[in-house]
């Protein structure tokens, strides 16, 4: 769960940044818990069929333009994604001990976002099946 808080602190950050101030209207600011890939829910019986219909269609449409869009996630890996933006992410979510933050740990975030077949397994999290819900 940390991983997807951390992401979302991360987008968020970054949509409500200086330099994205004046491109951005609005933002929606969205924990999923189980996932963007978790398709599955739709299938619950407290669903009506229209209901279902939408929840897929909405999966489909992130899947299609952010989880399959290899530019684009090559592109928050490599330019949204700094140091920079992780210690100030991390220093928000531990707001009571900010001077724990150190470099070590700002790295164990960043350093994986650099490394060859990074942005495969980001798009790998989001996109393969996660299996029965409970």
């Amino acid at each position: 769960m940390a991983g997807k808080i951390l992401g979302s602190l991360i987008a968020f950050n970054a949509a409500t940044g200086y330099w994205l101030a004046n491109v951005l209207r609005g933002f929606v600011y969205l924990i999923v818990g189980g996932g963007i890939n978790s398709r599955c829910i739709a299938k619950e019986s407290k669903w009506n069929p229209m209901q279902s219909i939408i929840i897929n269609s909405f999966y489909s449409a992130l899947i299609f333009f952010i989880c399959n869009n290899r530019w684009l996630l090559a592109y928050v890996l490599d330019e949204v994604a700094t140091r920079e933006l992780l210690s100030d992410t991390l220093k928000f979510m531990f707001k009571y001990n900010p001077d724990r933050i150190d470099d070590e740990l700002v790295d164990s975030f960043y350093l994986p976002a650099k490394d060859d077949g990074s942005i495969e397994a980001l798009s790998q999290i989001y996109r393969n099946d996660t299996g029965v819900t409970r």
